[in-house]
């Protein structure tokens, strides 16, 4: 078991869960501030048929964390600190209901 890095264009072949690391930014007043977003998510392929109800077959939301904001130039690390941090509780928590093997 494992995490495995793909390719964007190679994720139309993923039927396991995938991680989804984003992150944007924007430079502010000549450089002196960055504007970013970040935001990591879990993906896995589903079906779903609610009673009675049409069913839905595809490519599902299951676990994110977003952020958003603002850093001065001195600061812009914390914004991979954040995508690792953010990383490690994803980890942490599907340790947590998944066994190691």
């Amino acid at each position: 078991m494992g995490i495995n890095i793909i390719e964007s264009g190679d994720m139309d072949s993923v039927r396991d869960a995938m991680i989804k690391v984003e992150v944007i930014g924007y430079e502010a007043f000549s450089g002196h501030y960055y504007s970013f977003g970040i935001r990591i998510e879990v993906r896995q392929h589903g079906a779903f048929k609610p009673r009675g109800r049409e069913g839905f077959v595809g490519d599902v939301e299951t676990w994110s964390l977003w952020n958003v904001g603002m850093v001065g130039q001195r600061d812009v690390d914390f914004i991979t600190c954040t995508v690792d941090e953010y990383l490690e509780m994803f980890i942490r928590a599907y340790y947590s209901v998944n066994n190691r093997e």
